[in-house]
């Protein structure tokens, strides 16, 4: 066989079964109406008779299963039609006729099943048979290297497994069709030695891994001449008679209306699809070349990238056409391993930014379960070979999910196409790449692909600059982080350190650390830092205070303390998102490889809560939780006092990003359920309208809740990393 090809589309698995202990003795091809076709001598074989027996069998019922995609079924089938095997005649032993029997199923299968389609014989096919077990590795590949009405021969590769017992009433499937074109039907094994009945030693003047099969011509002749045509026609419609592909035949008759033109097109796309040259079979009709294009994964994006090439002004007719298929997906193999390859080298923050791309991109009122599946694993790094393994095959299911999507465009000039749903990911994947390389490789694939696809510029365009917006609106807020800790002095005085995050890194913006501070003066200068970087922020984003505390000082209720401004109360938490960091757990220990991992989970896991009275509350309780929940980014604690301020600890400590517990008493628990519930990433500002609520409805807003946000993706200030025991 030449050429390195595909085989993942087969056909329905059937295998025929023997009734006293359950062994598959042949296999079958699924017929339209719930019915089998395989050959009379594998009936046979499964009720324990002779295999060329020619007798009727009667009405009989055999088991058999038939496997897909969505797993094996079981069923009963009962014999419908029999043509009995006619003995072969003494000067063609190998060769006899007849042989084919329908079976009729008693239960139906899933629709998913559907019936294989069929095509001609002929000389010069490549062809795959599978063993009636259906295991997926049984499969045989040989090439049709003689045809007729009634036989055909196929001879084996020297390497692989052979046709053998088992196979026959099985399809020789053709690929490159997408259809079978005959049933196995025997072995031609070695002469046997007279005497002992062994088969004789090799040499090479001996038939080696040679087969025949019947055609299709004849499965055709042979139902059609007892009336049961109807069973196979069904199976084998026109392409030009399909509703959905009609238009799809019309438009390549249009842009292709020689052989010669489809044979060179069919080359060019297996070539694209790594299928090597097909057989001349593919460009001989347009009916056939159309098979060979849905038969093939990517077949059909692959035909359209290489018709721009040859006959550009027939691409829009093709791919309108191709559109009302429904069938094969959007990419060209080509563009999916450009696609695949730039996702699986994004930086790790931006990686993380996938669910969050995702639906923000997509009109769509909820996340489907297999996108929120898909979602939920793509941004987790890859540790080892398996995790990598892993990694891409759930980013190639999300790309095979958002490949599905219709595409939605506001601007959609006339004979243009409409930006699919995958480009308008990838467009706001761009915009919030950091890296200008990362961003414009991105952007250069877009562009490609749209032009393919017949996308207008100004379709593309608008969708970008409607990502450039949403990257603008949803940048990282500028923060200010405060490092607090009592002054060696005693009493209410602080010491304190100021940096400020415009974006780029943490800058010192304070002096005089060790200076005691009193509370209204922490306020103050922190009050001062925000105004002008509050001012200068885009829109009405707030700048996030970072409250850097060692593990001994989380309860310090900073967001509650006030400036001492005699007109306006200031209430920190009141007027900024105010979040707390513990520089002691930021880097290195046994839980630091968690950290990222948990955190880009966020988007998708579920809060765990902790500390109630039908929860987890004991230390080694909740450690043995969280060690069986490595998934979990969120946690709410509802334990009252010590005991609260000890689970905040264990849950930093093991690396769980977002912590979220109340500095009072647990009677503010609905107050803490109604601050997790929506977006995570809102998760500080509800924490400010709460304290900010607090103040006018005490009574309706109770607690003083606090809030943990380790997010790895903002760094520390290097002096606190470097000397995180500093505050005392």
């Amino acid at each position: 066989m030449t050429g390195a090809r595909d085989w993942r589309e087969r056909p329905a698995a059937v295998a025929v079964l023997s009734p006293a202990d359950g062994r598959a003795v042949g296999a079958g091809v699924l017929l339209p109406g719930q019915r089998l076709l395989t050959c009379a001598h594998v009936v046979n074989s499964a009720l324990g008779n002779e295999q060329l027996a020619t007798a009727h069998p009667g009405e009989v019922t055999l088991p058999a299963t038939v496997r897909g995609p969505d797993g094996a079924f079981s069923r009963t089938a009962r014999l419908e039609l029999w043509i009995a095997p006619e003995p072969p005649a003494p000067h063609g032993a190998w060769e006899w006729g007849g042989d084919l029997a329908v079976l009729a199923l008693t239960e139906d299968l899933p629709p998913a099943l559907s019936p294989a389609y069929w095509q001609p014989m002929e000389k010069g096919q490549e062809v795959r048979a599978w063993h009636g077990g259906g295991a997926h590795g049984s499969y045989a590949d040989a090439r049709v290297t003689e045809c007729g009405d009634r036989f055909g021969y196929v001879d084996g590769r020297l390497s692989g497994l052979a046709i053998d017992h088992g196979y026959s009433g099985g399809p020789l499937w053709s690929a490159e069709l997408g259809a079978a074109v005959g049933l196995v039907a025997a072995t031609l094994t070695p002469p046997r030695d007279p005497a002992t009945g062994e088969p004789l030693p090799f040499t090479p003047q001996r038939v080696v891994r040679r087969s025949w099969g019947i055609p299709w011509q004849r499965v055709r002749a042979e139902l059609a001449s007892r009336g049961a045509a109807a069973l196979v026609e069904q199976a084998a419609p026109a392409v030009g008679d399909h509703p959905a592909l009609r238009p799809l035949a019309e438009a390549v008759a249009r842009a292709l209306p020689g052989p010669a033109q489809r044979a060179e097109l069919a080359r060019m796309v297996a070539d694209r699809c790594g299928m090597g040259t097909p057989a001349g079979t593919a460009g001989r009709t347009v009916d056939t070349f159309v098979r060979f294009l849905l038969a093939r994964d990517r077949a059909l994006p692959a035909f359209t990238e290489a018709l721009r090439l040859h006959s550009p002004e027939h691409v829009p007719r093709v791919l309108a056409a191709a559109r009302l298929t429904g069938q094969g997906a959007l990419l060209s193999p080509g563009e999916h391993r450009v696609l695949s390859g730039l996702l699986t080298t994004l930086a790790p923050a931006t990686a993380a930014l996938l669910p969050t791309v995702v639906r923000t991109a997509l009109p769509v009122t909820h996340v489907p379960a297999p996108l929120q599946r898909a979602l939920g694993r793509t941004t987790r790094p890859a540790a080892t070979p398996g995790d990598t393994e892993e990694h891409a095959r759930q980013l190639e299911a999300l790309v095979r999910y958002l490949e599905g999507l219709p595409g939605d465009s506001r601007t959609v000039p006339e004979g243009t196409s409409q930006v699919p749903g995958l480009l308008r990911v990838v467009e706001y994947l761009a915009a919030r790449c950091p890296g200008t390389q990362e961003r414009a490789a991105l952007r250069g694939w877009s562009e490609q692909v749209a032009a393919r696809l017949g996308v207008h510029d100004s379709a593309l365009h608008e969708r970008r600059a409607d990502a450039r917006e949403w990257a603008r609106r949803s940048a990282p807020a500028p923060r200010v982080l405060a490092e607090i800790g009592r002054h060696h002095a005693g009493g209410d005085r602080y010491r304190m350190r100021i940096w400020l995050d415009e974006g780029s890194r943490p800058l010192p913006v304070s002096e005089d650390a060790d200076r005691p501070r009193e509370p209204a003066e922490v306020v103050t200068e922190i009050f001062d830092v925000l105004g002008p970087l509050h001012a200068a922020a885009p829109g009405n984003t707030r700048p996030v205070v970072e409250l850097l505390l060692s593990r001994d000082a989380l309860d310090l209720a900073v967001d509650q303390w006030e400036s001492p401004d005699s007109l306006v109360p200031g209430m920190l938490g009141a007027e900024y998102p105010v979040v707390v960091r513990c520089p002691e757990f930021a880097e290195g220990g046994r839980f630091a490889a968690d950290w990222r991992h948990r955190w880009q989970g966020l988007e998708t896991c579920e809060p765990l809560r902790i500390g109630g009275p039908d929860e987890p509350a004991g230390r080694r309780e909740v450690y043995g939780l969280l060690m069986g929940s490595p998934d979990t980014a969120c946690v709410v604690v509802h334990a009252p006092g010590k005991a609260s301020a000890e689970l905040v600890r264990l849950c930093l400590a093991v690396r769980v990003p977002v912590v979220l517990w109340d500095r009072g008493q647990p009677a503010s628990v609905p107050d803490l359920e109604r601050i997790v519930r929506g977006a995570p990433c809102q998760t500080p500002e509800r924490v400010r309208v709460h304290r900010a609520q607090s103040l006018h409805s005490p009574g309706e807003f109770a607690g003083r809740p606090a809030l943990a946000w380790e997010d790895p993706d903002r760094a520390l200030p290097r002096a606190v990393l470097a000397d995180p025991s500093e505050p005392a």
